[in-house]
């Protein structure tokens, strides 16, 4: 074979990454080489270029992908939601532009960056991975057109205009991004099973079914803002784990530190108010309005109750920082001032509480609680992640902010109605005796 004839077949190489050509491109060229030269050939076949744009596409599908695709997602998420939520409203003529953030672009993000990850750990041939991309993102944009054109449609309806056009076309639109939808969900459980030993057609039969019931599940949870966020900082986290190496962990012979009889009697004390306070904060939430002087109607008894199950929350909160304080296992720092943010999260929303319900008076009191809650999130996580200190700072930070952005004006008032069972459960486990775990020693006769 002249140089020229071999330059035709390098080329071929230009579909993969650089590392893979330098690892096995001597390996490729020299196979197709030897298959021309037995075919008579002195160009790269249809077969040689088609199978490197697949493989060579794939390849590039990988952990860094992964990482840079669900990292992307979290800082869009990140920044639509504190431009557009709490900050700026929506300039005239763009009130678009963040429902198709969180609804399309963000998903489509997050979507490429799970495949590249499930790719990158060899759950997923070269074939299905360029198919899953191509469909989930199909599926993805026409779901968000679709929430656009019924968004468009219902407003044409409340003004009494008849929706046409696009406002009418949420129906196709729809059956559209359901199908594409079904299709990748289907492809996906059908190459995780090729694992096991399920015949063909159990297998088909499952991913059609999961297909069916799954795809309508998550386009109604994209309707929501933080959805894709949420899913974007799932890739992030496990994108950013390092590979198992072989052989079991190293055992832990130091025993743990025990808490001292104090911390425990004051862990349940402290959880054991809140489960009181907890429970007269949800009954006078739901019937504070049929016996309160202050309630004058359901919404004011709702309010107020939140505010006295927010206020439960602090003791918890004091006997959460004594059990994890006693365990030892990360500086003080890193235990009470979380909790102190988280105190001052919670401070803040009940001042927000008693303007309720206006949104206009509650506005500022739970953008401050978000951000608190937000430093609490991100101060309690960074120490904790057992990772390199950017991995656990971009974690722990972006976990913050998507609470900050997004989260905080919807969990925090829903969590607050969980304080007297949270407060159960560390008043039993808090005021258990830890176990203590002997030092084993070894001899070893020499």
């Amino acid at each position: 074979m002249t140089r020229d004839v071999e330059a035709r077949f390098r080329a071929v190489l230009r579909w993969y990454p650089r590392a893979w050509r330098e690892q096995n491109g001597e390996v490729l060229v020299a196979t197709m080489l030897d298959a021309a030269e037995a075919e008579g050939r002195t160009a790269p076949s249809a077969s040689d270029h088609g199978n490197a744009a697949l493989h060579g596409t794939a390849a590039r599908i990988d952990r860094r992908l992964a990482l840079g695709a669900s990292i992307a997602a979290l800082v869009l998420s990140i920044v639509a939601g504190v431009l557009f939520v709490w900050l700026l409203p929506a300039p005239a003529g763009l009130e678009w532009l963040l429902p198709v953030l969180t609804t399309a672009v963000v998903p489509v993000l997050a979507a490429i960056g799970l495949i590249a990850f499930l790719r990158d750990r060899g759950l997923l041939a070269d074939g299905n991975t360029l198919l899953l991309i191509v469909l989930s993102a199909c599926a993805l944009t026409f779901g968000a057109l679709a929430a656009l054109s019924w968004s468009q449609g219902f407003d044409d309806a409340d003004a009494g205009v008849t929706p046409t056009g696009f406002a009418a076309a949420w129906l196709p639109l729809t059956v559209t991004g359901f199908v594409l939808g079904a299709g990748a969900i289907a492809v996906l459980v059908d190459a995780l099973l090729r694992r096991t030993t399920l015949a063909a057609g159990v297998r088909l039969l499952l991913a059609l079914v999961s297909g069916a019931f799954v795809a309508p599940v998550i386009g109604l949870s994209l309707l929501t803002p933080y959805a894709g966020a949420l899913v974007a900082l799932g890739v992030t986290v496990v994108a950013s784990l390092p590979r198992r190496r072989g052989g079991p962990p190293a055992p832990r012979f130091a025993p743990a530190p025990r808490p001292t009889a104090a911390p425990r009697t004051a862990i349940r004390s402290l959880a054991l108010i809140s489960v009181a306070a907890g429970v007269v904060g949800v009954v006078y939430a739901f019937s504070g309005s049929l016996w309160s002087p202050w309630a004058t109607d359901g919404t004011i008894a709702m309010a107020q109750g939140i505010m006295l199950l927010l206020a439960s929350a602090v003791p918890l909160l004091v006997a959460v920082g004594l059990l994890m304080a006693a365990r030892g296992r990360v500086r003080a720092l890193h235990v009470w001032g979380p909790i102190a943010a988280a105190t001052v999260a919670l401070a803040f929303l009940i001042v927000a509480y008693t303007q309720s319900p206006s949104w206009d008076g509650m506005a500022p009191g739970i953008a401050l609680s978000s951000a608190f809650g937000g430093i609490a999130i991100a101060w309690w996580t960074v120490p904790r992640i057992r990772l390199s200190r950017p991995a656990a700072a971009l974690i722990g930070v972006s976990s913050g902010l998507i609470y900050a952005a997004f989260l905080g004006m919807l969990v925090a008032p829903m969590l607050a109605f969980t304080v007297p069972v949270l407060a159960i459960l560390v008043a039993v486990l808090g005021g258990r005796r830890p176990r203590v775990v002997r030092e084993i020693r070894v001899h070893v006769a020499v």
